[in-house]
């Protein structure tokens, strides 16, 4: 396996991509400024990129991509099962298993995720102070931790920047991804043809919420297993040669990645009939006083329904560390 493809990260850093779009992205990035407004912060840019910036969703974006340079974040890859399965982890977000303070990028593979728009290929996320994100979430009761989900969708190789945003900017507290994306104005499109999401396109779009928020959750779980991997360009030409023959997956781009449960594989889902409970992934409190979290997979078993609709099982639903097939 060959991760070759331009991704948003080298693009922002200027690594790769159309001279042009690198020239825009480093001036846009480089010419977000914070600024107070009124009791609270945002952010602003010279006028002369307005027609670069022009909406307040395309802004958070690049806002969440200048953090992410800033702060050196890292950056996640998720492969197509592993993502389809943190897409459907639709549990509170154990917020205190992560930093109070942090930008990163989580990438898919090809064909992973998708919503209304066309493929999604990654997200930026992060974490901060109101000041940090200029983020002002209108019912929040603090401002002291927000969150950012935003990503790009971009079906035209020859156009500048994303050609749809989807933006999930909302305090960071303990609830579902759904719960915290239905206070979010509908707004959160930026595009010629914006319009209020329906039902459908909303749950698409908290699909990729939830695949990127339960992704870096499972980052800073316990014992996860992450394969760093480091550009094979850094290497010599013998050392790039032994890499190819031991390790699974290639590094062929120009920065680093940490793969994220490469080894996992979609369980493999036996219909005996409408009681069969299908194998699927939930957060288990662990560790000391149960402050952090591990995934863990609840395997497929089967229910059979008594006379007074309660429900057993024909054997208890086994509880185990998600493992490659």
């Amino acid at each position: 396996m060959k991760l070759k493809q331009i991704i948003v990260p080298e693009q922002i850093l200027g690594k790769r991509g159309h001279p042009r779009m690198l020239q825009a992205l480093k001036d846009i990035i480089g010419g977000l400024k914070k600024v107070p407004k009124g009791d609270k912060w945002g952010y602003s840019y010279p006028q002369h990129l307005h027609k670069l910036v022009m909406n307040e969703n395309l802004l958070r974006f690049y806002v969440a991509a200048k953090l992410w340079k800033d702060q050196n974040g890292k950056i996640y890859y998720v492969g197509k099962d592993f993502a389809r399965a943190l897409s459907n982890v639709d549990r509170d977000i154990p917020v205190s298993v992560l930093p109070s303070k942090l930008a990163c990028y989580v990438q898919f593979a090809k064909g992973a995720l998708f919503d209304e728009s066309g493929e999604v290929d990654g997200a930026f996320l992060a974490i901060g102070t109101q000041e940090d994100t200029g983020v002002s979430p209108s019912d929040a009761s603090s401002l002291d931790r927000v969150l950012v989900i935003s990503y790009g969708v971009n079906n035209k190789d020859d156009q500048f920047g994303p050609e749809q945003v989807a933006c999930l900017s909302c305090e960071f507290t303990q609830a579902r991804i759904d719960d915290l994306a239905s206070k979010v104005p509908n707004r959160d499109y930026y595009g010629t043809h914006m319009t209020e999401p329906s039902a459908n396109s909303s749950e698409l779009r908290s699909k990729v919420y939830r695949a990127v928020m339960n992704a870096v959750i499972y980052a800073y779980s316990a014992d996860p297993e992450i394969m760093k991997l480091r550009p094979l360009e850094e290497f010599s030409n013998s050392k790039r040669s032994e890499l190819k023959k031991q390790l699974p997956v290639h590094n062929e781009l120009t920065l680093p990645v940490q793969l994220l449960y490469w080894n996992y594989h979609e369980p493999v889902h036996y219909n005996v009939d409408e009681t069969t409970v299908r194998a699927h992934m939930r957060w288990q409190r662990c560790g000391p006083g149960l402050m952090s979290v591990k995934l863990i997979l609840i395997d497929e078993h089967r229910r059979h329904y008594r006379k007074d609709n309660e429900w057993t099982t024909s054997s208890a639903p086994s509880v185990s560390q998600p493992a490659p097939t």
